[in-house]
């Protein structure tokens, strides 16, 4: 069966399944979409919906997802016995260079005459280094797609009239390449629909991977109005490479309507991305109240803060009716360098919002990162001493019996965003590049181990330093976990299930630095069948040691790997005993 256009969403890494792959904490901020990032840009149901909307047959293929859900499914050959007109392929976020790639690679091997195209901000950002550099790849849609790939469709049907089809980079019959001028984006969200789940294959492990409970992700608005530095999706990245000037809404009507689809698909986890006070306060009291007249108690919602709130947006919240939770960003605990990131606010304002959460019964994700360009390690230390202030006032709060809470946690930032600011400018912004060019994206995919990926260095922290840092403020989360844990202050006994669960993230966390000293060790062998050999042996090591339950039974170990796993998980025992 046929298809006018096949969407593809690759996974990070195409063969993550044959080769050693060490992906460390990449997906620490999002686990429940694996170190494979199955979660794809919203966009691409826009975009599926609109085309079939116009009488187009349209698919959504997460290739991701059934690669990692199916260890035996043959990605290739179900590609090869597809056919369809288009190929698109999203290449969104960087860590799916390599991936996006060789999916294309594939699609184009065996369907010389589709047409393979790459679409999202990463796309946007290198299009003439890809459509140049990568001969299967005939073309790359910039921005905002969904009437363009519509153009797209109409035109290859009209003899390749390619030069009619806006947002389009291409090479033209006699090899040149060719630019298409960016379409005006669309400023009415409501024209678009980000619900239909139907048009995707598969969608277990996307819908159910946390705790079995059923997610999807729907879009407040597109576009920003703020700049942080190393954010691609920022006011000044949106403006360069999709031509957005502002942002645009969803209206509240139209989101109370997505929440009732999804919830008649069973789907009660619900994340509404950007900030509600985007819109101004009418906008968000509108939404408040919209929700709250559906009677959608049975739901759970997560907004965003892009900055500290005040008692009034936080109340209207908290009389939604649904289980409701806010995330917030401040990056540092240390205000200078937060607000050389983009964020200026005061620690005693983020505090403050703290306290209105607990107050009125919220619960809110406070996210710090690595990497930042005035990021020291001194200025790491004041930002632990901020995280213990939060987590004193969780508890403060959980030892009365309320039944919420406020949770810190770090997000290692591995890859630095191409095409924001800081990327774009790294002097300017505290930064020096490692990879400038697209193929160093690619290329550093290819390799084995998380510290491969470094992307950047800044003024302050060398690519070992943002190493050290990453693993470190691992170390720090583990053992807040423990000291702040409510079965001391209530003095009972830890859960097993939930100690063995820490006490392997602790494993997860030291043996980094040794994979990383052996990973490096082993890249410099000639040999590439001892190479291979070696790295096998290590994945194999770790992945028979990574688990809640480790198997004591005897296993070859000719390099010793094993032996050091061991050792380090032995020192990963003991935490919530007091050993």
């Amino acid at each position: 069966m046929g298809y006018d256009i096949l969407f593809i969403h690759p996974p990070s890494v195409y063969d993550f399944r044959k080769r050693a792959f060490f992906p460390g904490p990449v997906d620490v901020t999002v686990p429940i979409y694996t170190h494979q990032f199955i979660m794809f840009p919203v966009g691409l149901i826009s975009i599926a919906e609109y085309l079939e909307r116009h009488g187009y047959k349209v698919k959504i293929f997460n290739l991701g997802e059934q690669m990692l859900a199916d260890p035996t499914f043959d990605a290739e050959k179900y590609i090869s016995k597809t056919e369809s007109t288009v190929y698109a392929i999203d290449l969104h976020w960087c860590v799916h260079s390599q991936g996006a790639i060789e999916v294309a690679r594939i699609c184009k091997k065996h369907h010389p005459n589709s047409f393979v195209v790459l679409g999202g901000l990463t796309a946007t950002r290198f299009h003439d280094e890809i459509i140049r550099g990568y001969w299967f790849i005939d073309g790359v849609l910039r921005g905002e797609a969904e009437e363009p790939t519509l153009r797209l469709l109409e035109n290859l049907e009209k003899h390749k009239r390619l030069k009619e089809t806006p947002n389009l980079t291409y090479r033209d019959r006699s090899g040149r390449v060719r630019v298409n001028p960016l379409q005006a984006v669309c400023n009415d969200l409501d024209r678009w629909e980000f619900t239909r789940l139907d048009l995707v294959t598969p969608n277990n492990l996307l819908l159910s991977f946390s705790n079995e409970e059923k997610t999807w992700n729907l879009p407040i608005c597109r576009g920003c109005i703020y700049n942080c530095v190393s954010c691609g999706g920022s006011r000044y990245s949106y403006k360069k490479l999709f031509g957005r000037e502002k942002p645009a809404f969803r209206s509240p009507f139209r989101i109370v309507e997505d929440l009732q689809v999804l919830r008649e698909q069973g789907i009660r986890h619900i994340f509404l991305f950007q900030d509600p006070r985007i819109g101004g306060k009418r906008y968000w009291r509108m939404l408040t109240r919209s929700i709250r007249r559906e009677n959608m108690d049975d739901l759970s919602l997560l907004f965003e803060l892009f900055s500290p709130a005040d008692k009034e947006f936080l109340k209207s919240f908290s009389r939604l009716g649904a289980e409701t939770g806010f995330t917030i960003s401040p990056e540092s605990g240390v205000e200078s360098v937060r607000k050389a990131h983009g964020r200026n606010y005061s620690n005693e304002q983020l505090l403050r919002t703290v306290k209105n959460c607990l107050e009125c019964k919220l619960t809110l994700s406070v996210f710090f990162m690595i990497g930042l360009a005035k990021q020291t390690r001194n200025t790491l230390r004041e930002t632990y001493k901020l995280c213990e202030d939060i987590c004193r006032m969780n508890l403060h709060s959980e030892l009365y019996g309320r039944n919420f809470n406020v949770w810190v946690s770090f997000g290692p930032m591995i890859l630095l965003d191409p095409g924001s600011l800081a990327f774009d400018y790294p002097e300017k912004y505290g930064y020096r590049l490692i990879f400038k060019k697209f193929k160093d994206y690619y290329l550093a995919m290819s390799k084995p181990a998380w510290h491969q990926w470094i992307s950047y260095e800044t003024r302050f922290l060398t690519r070992r330093d943002i190493f050290d840092l990453i693993l470190q403020s691992g170390i720090f989360m583990v053992r807040i976990k423990e000291k702040y844990h409510p079965y001391f202050h209530r003095g009972l006994e830890p859960d097993p299930l939930e100690l063995a669960e820490l006490n392997l993230t602790l494993f997860n966390i030291l043996s980094n630095e040794f994979i990383a000293e052996e990973v490096d060790y082993i890249s410099k062998i000639e040999d590439p069948q001892e190479k291979e050999r070696r790295l096998k042996a290590l994945n194999d090591a770790l992945l028979e040691l990574n688990t809640l339950y480790p198997s004591t039974r005897g296993m070859a170990d000719p390099y010793g790997y094993r032996r050091a796993l061991e050792s380090i998980l032995q020192r990963s025992a003991g935490l919530m005993t007091g050993d």
